[in-house]
């Protein structure tokens, strides 16, 4: 598309955004629209289109310089708008915003490239959308990290699935005695299963440890023949499964050399029960070191996600689940162990070292039923005193 420039009247931006740049990124090419004021309340458009290639994002770069730009939006299309955003924030001349989709949707049927971009710049020229969160560099770098390692995780797990679904299909009720089916004890007899030729007498002396005491059950279980090519998905499977296990031990060399300069936040985070340092580092990579960008605990509540949304009409209410979110967050979070976590008892240091590793709150003894709801009540009056200033008496 050759360059093109249009003048026309248009209200008066929002002081120190006069100049300002709508991005509407696409897989190969960038069509940019540049708004700037050129006297007597007329505003100059100028629409360009660049490629995507390594050369093009420079040449944006310095063609929005040439023109003083002071401001720059684009929408978050999918991967697309990563290496726009990773060069025009290493050229550190501009004010960016990543705007969400939903934010900036046109109207149907009116839809084109050069308005798409027509309309970021008048939406950020006037201020008139809230900018994403984008963390630092090192924390998107981290972030890509702990991101591949849940995709090897979720892998590895589906996997294994799928070699005890081949196992049972087989009538061989490993699952049922083993706990650990990928544990010393049973990797060891489904090499053997494997491999072949040996009886299941000789693969129950394949145990270890507590599992000696289950032998006869051993037995009982492999006493199967296991045709050739069940063998073979078999193999197929171990393989695929230590394979993962091998890359998730390499990502987490990598993901721990990141996180050295951050080593004080992980042992933080750390010290939460139910918190370990996977958990630790995808907080880090997630929402970096710096929460300035959130106003409120309530505001950072909504952006992971574990708020529900509104949904009000007519002043009637309607049912809606919580919004997406950040789903890597989220679902980090929600582990069992952390879940059960008690953290005013955390705090008040009424938990043991192993209580702490845990996650777990202490046994508290039992209360008779007559009490439960005079102990109810007393809560909620100290918490109506304590907001309003006076104590108990």
């Amino acid at each position: 598309m050759a360059m093109r420039v249009e003048i026309e009247a248009e209200p008066a931006a929002v002081e120190g955004r006069e100049r300002c740049a709508g991005l509407d990124v696409h897989r190969s090419t960038i069509v940019v629209c540049v708004t700037s004021p050129v006297g007597g309340g007329r505003l100059k458009k100028v629409w360009n289109e660049f490629p995507t290639t390594s050369a093009g994002l420079v040449r944006l770069a310095e063609w929005l310089a040439e023109l003083e730009v002071s401001h720059v939006a684009m929408e978050a299309t999918g991967v697309y708008w990563m290496p726009v955003y990773a060069a025009l924030e290493k050229a550190g001349v501009f004010d960016l915003t990543l705007v969400n989709a939903h934010h900036a949707k046109a109207l149907r049927k009116r839809k084109t490239d050069i308005k798409d971009a027509q309309w970021l710049a008048y939406l950020v020229r006037h201020d008139l959308v809230n900018k994403s969160f984008v963390p630092a560099q090192p924390f998107r770098d981290l972030r890509e990290l702990t991101r591949y390692r849940r995709k090897l995780v979720e892998a590895q797990a589906s996997e294994r699935r799928r070699l005890i679904k081949l196992l049972e299909s087989a009538d061989i009720k490993l699952a049922g005695v083993i706990s650990d089916i990928f544990g010393v004890s049973g990797r060891a007899i489904l090499c053997a299963l494997i491999a072949g030729g040996q009886s299941p007498f000789d693969m129950a002396k394949l145990a270890r440890g507590q599992l000696r005491r289950k032998r006869p059950q051993i037995i009982d279980a492999v006493s199967v023949e296991v045709s050739e090519h069940r063998r073979a998905i078999l193999a197929m499977q171990l393989a695929r499964v230590e394979a993962a296990e091998t890359d998730i031990a390499k990502i987490d060399e990598m993901i721990a050399h990141h996180l050295e300069p951050y080593q004080e936040f992980v042992e933080r985070l750390v010290s939460i029960a139910g918190i370990d340092w996977i958990i630790a580092a995808i907080v880090i990579a997630e929402i970096g070191t710096d929460l300035s960008s959130f106003p409120t605990v309530q505001h950072f509540a909504a952006w992971i996600g574990v708020c529900p949304g509104n949904n009000e009409s007519a002043g009637k209410r309607k049912p809606i689940g919580a919004r997406k979110g950040n789903p890597y967050l989220v679902t980090a979070l929600q582990r069992r162990d952390l879940r059960r976590s008690n953290p005013r008892l955390l705090l008040q240091g009424n938990l043991s070292p192993h209580q702490k590793s845990q996650g777990r709150r202490p046994r508290r003894p039992r209360r008779r039923p007559q009490n439960r709801h005079r102990h109810l009540l007393h809560v909620h009056q100290e918490d109506l005193l304590s907001r309003s200033g006076r104590t108990s008496p």
